[in-house]
């Protein structure tokens, strides 16, 4: 497997919310072009059964490699929590990373008492994926964890805040104020959307976002297998698919990246027998 260090980075995601670690590699990365995927056609995954979004992640983690990706970040925590090991056997050449165990080293130095809260969804709190993070780090003493079922639809309809967005803000935080976290990890990559509303409802802790940690880890692997790009390359290339409707895509872009979304194209992918098919994936470039 030939990797070169102008090839993209893979990100993906059941939908918008991969988008919190696509915008930390814009910011951060300036040389480096994207290949983002979005598999609306099966938003959500935390709803689903696990064994079923280990064969969505584990399909097109495979595609973006074969496609000639020199990493792939699953911005996606049921993805990270059911897959990725299994991936990173797989492809030892590339960075293959998930956004848990950053999440969960950010939270263990962000806490003073040692209880830790964790937004996630259904599918998240069941594998336990954080629960055994966290009880790697000795300064970690309880770990909270809440499923919010109700935020994803929210934030993939483009509803960041308002009177729906408070009442469910308000259901999920009672538990981890109960408990008295001081450190809670925003544990979907859809929820940093919605911090402004519950640093309103609740602005004592520290929220933790992984995509900082994940996009850090990132560069240092990048670093590593001396795979970062280096020099003037021109405008971006990036691409960004969806396995659901496309124009709603484009105008979700546009909403949550404002005028980056104009350095994408936009294509539609697709799904075809097990496997995912995303066109136009961008050559590597001298």
């Amino acid at each position: 497997m030939i990797v070169r260090p102008d090839a993209p980075i893979g990100v993906f995601d059941s939908g918008y919310g991969g988008l919190s670690v696509a915008m930390e590699i814009l910011q951060r990365q300036e040389h480096d072009n994207i290949v983002f995927v979005a598999d609306q056609a099966h938003v959500p995954y935390g709803t689903r059964p696990l064994s079923q979004v280990q064969g969505f992640a584990s399909a097109i983690t495979e595609t973006l490699a074969a496609g000639g990706c020199k990493a792939v970040v699953m911005a996606c925590n049921i993805s990270s929590a059911t897959a990725l090991p299994e991936m990173v056997e797989q492809y030892r050449e590339i960075p293959v990373l998930g956004v848990i165990a950053p999440g969960a080293e950010s939270a263990s130095i962000a806490t003073i008492s040692g209880r830790v809260g964790v937004l996630a969804t259904e599918g998240t709190v069941a594998s336990g994926a954080y629960v055994r993070a966290l009880e790697q780090f000795t300064r970690v003493s309880n770990v909270v964890q809440v499923a919010c079922p109700r935020f994803v639809p929210l934030v993939e309809a483009g509803t960041v805040s308002g009177a729906e967005v408070d009442s469910a803000v308000r259901e999920y935080l009672q538990p981890l104020k109960d408990a008295g976290v001081d450190a809670v990890i925003l544990g979907c990559t859809h929820y940093p959307f919605l911090l402004k509303a519950l640093q309103k409802e609740w602005s004592l802790p520290v929220y933790v976002n992984p995509a900082y940690a994940t996009v850090t880890r990132l560069i240092a692997e990048l670093g590593s297998k001396r795979l970062n790009r280096s020099g003037h390359i021109g405008a971006r290339r990036h691409l960004a698919v969806t396995t659901g409707d496309l124009e709603e895509f484009r105008s979700g872009l546009r909403w949550y990246l404002g005028d980056k979304a104009k350095e994408f194209t936009v294509k539609p992918a697709t799904w075809r027998k097990g496997k995912i098919v995303i066109p136009n994936l961008p050559p590597s470039s001298k």
